[in-house]
């Protein structure tokens, strides 16, 4: 038998999965689908690192043998000639063995005269300690100054360094300048950056500006991106309608993710006629392409019978699929599935290992249910102390039950010591949630 707690904890995913259209917000649309920031510095072997660099400007016809080159870099000291020069020997190419030492040196002296692809090019060595040795400061030094100069490349390099290095305001500038000529990779980090207040004001009508100008260049990402902004009314106003088309374009260029907000407004009908067979297949469509929301979505489906024959075994195997690539609401469903018994043998250890699964990911159900589990020895021998680290954890991110759970807890001095105070604060934050218990938990003790 449940107890009381445990029907408690469950009884989020029932709602989740409702078939009245709110309940279906499980779907994580707008900012928290913004490109994460690196945690860690950018690798520099990018683009050009091995060929390309940044190359002379000749025509075919233009080629001069190697003997007039080396006059022209050596003897008259042609900056132009030196750069050609250095990247033959940088690369091994044209008649010369390869040689960093001789490319750093020519690529120096090309810098010395102002040429910007050679001072980028010396950056490159001193980063990747070729024909000189490494020294990535210095090697930032020599990209800043280059993309100052206004050579691309540089500005991507120094942008993605200093922001690994957290000077987000050094590096918006050179991917500003980047976004403002086209460049879609930039478009998304200027976006995410006036999203996010980074380097920059938060200026979430700018960053929409941005989406729009990649989006009407048919860039799938910047259309989900855009769609997003429109169905929170965020830098532009709410229109479900304009989230849908940019969703539709972006779904028919078989953006995964796409296809499955396309699948969420069919099913919520939002921007379009609801249609849960519709929905179905645009689920069914980018979860063929691995994408783990899509085939939860489908496990919800086939669990509530929405646009598909109901079926408890199906949704599970939909589930194990999401949940074995690491999705966090699908090992979350999959627990849940094992802890009721629901499509799968009963097994409360399999229920115990998808929500850990769930909460080392940071998904607040699945870290709440982990609470009650512990609290009530559900996988074993009760411990208090486990209960409260999840109930925190979960709380931290707003879970009203596990905010509840913690006033009553500090309340009555249950797994930690008696404090009112702190009792109060849990209430609160539970009650400005909506909870109508904790409401009452105020009223009665305080």
């Amino acid at each position: 038998m449940f107890t009381y707690r445990a029907l408690a904890a469950l009884s989020l995913f029932l709602v989740l999965c409702a078939h009245d259209a709110q309940a279906w917000r499980i779907w994580p649309f707008g900012r928290k689908q913004l490109d994460p920031l690196p945690a860690t510095p950018t690798t520099i072997e990018a683009p050009g690192a091995q060929k390309g660099l940044q190359p002379t400007e000749h025509k075919a016809e233009d080629t001069v043998s190697l003997e007039r080159l080396k006059m022209l870099a050596n003897k008259n000291k042609n900056p132009e000639a030196q750069l050609a020069l250095g990247r033959m020997y940088y690369e091994g190419i044209g008649g010369v063995q390869q040689d960093f030492k001789a490319a750093a040196d020519l690529f120096y002296e090309a810098a010395k005269s102002g040429s910007g692809r050679a001072v980028y090019n010396y950056g490159l060595c001193l980063t990747l300690g070729r024909g000189v040795a490494k020294d990535e400061d210095k090697g930032l030094e020599w990209f800043v100054r280059a993309a100052k100069m206004g050579v691309p490349q540089a500005q991507r390099q120094a942008g993605l360094i200093l922001e690994s290095r957290q000077d987000y305001e050094q590096a918006f500038g050179f991917f500003r300048a980047q976004a403002d000529a086209g460049e879609l990779w930039a478009i998304h980090k200027v976006a995410t950056y006036l999203q996010q207040g980074l380097g920059t004001e938060a200026d979430p009508a700018a960053a929409a500006a941005y989406l729009e100008a990649g989006a009407r260049r048919g860039d799938p990402r910047c259309q989900v991106r855009l769609a997003d902004c429109y169905e929170q009314g965020f830098g532009v106003p709410v229109n479900y309608e304009e989230m849908f088309s940019w969703l539709y374009r972006a779904a028919h260029a078989e953006d995964p993710e796409a296809q499955a907000k396309v699948g969420y407004c069919f099913l919520r009908g939002q921007g379009i006629a609801r249609n849960t067979a519709t929905a179905f297949k645009w689920f069914e469509r980018s979860a063929a392409a691995g994408y783990g929301p899509a085939q939860v979505a489908m496990g919800n489906c086939y669990l509530l019978g929405a646009g598909v024959p109901q079926d408890s075994a199906k949704s599970v195997e939909c589930y194990r699929l999401a949940a074995e690539q690491d999705d966090p609401v699908g090992a979350f469903s999959l627990g849940v599935a094992y802890e009721m018994g629901r499509g799968v043998e009963r097994n409360t250890s399999e229920a115990l290992r998808w929500f850990l699964r769930s909460a080392e990911k940071g998904y607040a159900p699945a870290q709440f249910n982990l609470g009650v589990m512990f609290e009530e020895g559900r996988a074993g021998a009760p411990d208090l102390a486990k209960a409260v680290q999840w109930y925190q954890a979960a709380a931290k991110q707003g879970s009203p039950e596990a905010n509840l759970t913690l006033g009553r807890f500090y309340l009555k001095g249950q797994g930690v010591p008696m404090d009112r105070k702190k009792a109060r604060q849990y209430f609160d934050l539970a009650a400005e949630s909506g909870s109508e218990e904790a409401k009452e938990e105020i009223k009665r003790h305080f």
